[in-house]
């Protein structure tokens, strides 16, 4: 074998595939990885590191980024490569910068995450990714399709509608166009005010059938948890809880996520659920074995039924005190001084 560049030995290797780890040596030629051997390593290299006491693995995925949005300006992902992290999943919650068709909205929506002074060199989403190619970017990328900038490329600054059509056909061709040039499904986001909020059943069924047919990802914004649900009363806002105030507490209308009323007439389809928590309205303090029963329900209702019925369902967590893996704390309410009574709110008044 010829000479390494780079030559790790001593280290404690986890190769990814589930094995156990093991003591041994990695080897670099260029930019691949040219061996791996257990134990100590004979070879010669340009470069030897001694992995003594630290762990090598393959790089971390993060499923759930937005550094797709900050690119332009930190090319060299530091925040995620010094975490381990080579490949983000960009451009969740329904953000993200492209397309880009029309000013009037993309302008004010730019400056609402802190990027209006990237120059926008693209109007389409394939445009969006050559520019991304020109930069420097030390992670890798994998791109979604947001479904805010999706709608106000084609609604502009009159997005807080439902879509006619003709408009739902305009979102299908960016969206088609997206995905031929690279981004692997779109990501969706209801949350009040935003474009997508505006979004009805009719609309999301055509964009859920086009990415069935396509066989690509939905990424699922879980709401920001204020009693929320689509509801049919006609109401400008729908989305806020609307039925016997009773009902509040058993999380089902908690709005976790939309795709769990389509899942059934859309099987196949898979879905990511983004930053899945229990978000459940419960008084302060409670058990932790309510707590528990609590995740059992959430993983069932959202994630295991979906999947028995012939979905293909995964779902990120953010690792903080509401996250479906930990228990809530109950330190911070109780300091802030913030009662049950003061916190849920009857929105069927």
């Amino acid at each position: 074998m010829a000479m390494l560049d780079l030559l790790i030995r001593n280290t404690w290797i986890i190769d990814g595939t589930g094995a156990p780890g093991f003591r041994g040596c990695i080897g670099i030629a260029g930019d691949r990885i040219a061996l791996v051997e257990r134990g100590e390593c004979q070879q010669t290299a340009v470069e030897i590191i001694d992995g003594e006491g630290l762990i090598c693995s393959p790089g971390f995925i993060d499923a759930h980024s937005h550094g797709d949005v900050s690119l332009y300006y930190y090319p060299d992902c530091y925040n995620a490569i010094s975490q381990g992290i080579t490949t983000f999943v960009g451009g969740n919650c329904g953000i993200g910068v492209a397309p880009a068709l029309r000013q009037e909205f993309y302008g004010p929506y730019h400056r609402s995450l802190d990027v209006d002074s990237m120059p926008v060199r693209w109007k389409t989403f394939g445009q969006w990714l050559d520019f991304i190619e020109t930069l420097p970017i030390a992670a890798n990328f994998v791109p979604l399709v947001p479904l805010n900038p999706l709608r106000g490329s084609i609604l502009g600054e009159d997005y807080q509608r439902p879509s006619s059509d003709d408009e739902i056909q305009g979102e299908l061709q960016l969206l088609d166009e997206a995905l031929d040039a690279g981004a692997f499904g779109l990501s969706l986001s209801l949350d009040p005010g935003i474009a997508g909020h505006f979004a009805d059943r009719r609309e999301l069924d055509r964009l859920f059938q086009r990415l069935q047919e396509r066989e690509v990802l939905l990424t699922a914004h879980t709401r920001h948890h204020q009693t929320q649900w689509p509801s049919d009363d006609g109401r400008t806002f729908y989305g806020w809880f609307i039925g016997h105030k009773g009902e509040v507490m058993c999380g089902r209308y908690q709005g976790l996520v939309e795709f769990m009323e389509y899942y059934r007439r859309f099987p196949g389809l898979r879905t990511m659920i983004a930053h899945l928590t229990n978000a459940f309205v419960v008084p302060q303090p409670h058990s932790l074995a309510l707590e528990y029963a609590m995740m059992d329900e959430t993983m069932e209702l959202l994630v295991d039924q979906p999947n028995r019925d012939g979905c293909d369902v995964y779902f990120n967590v953010i690792p903080d005190q509401q996250s479906i893996s930990s228990a809530y704390r109950i330190a911070t309410p109780m300091v802030r001084n913030m009662p049950f009574e003061d916190t849920v709110k009857d929105y069927a008044t």
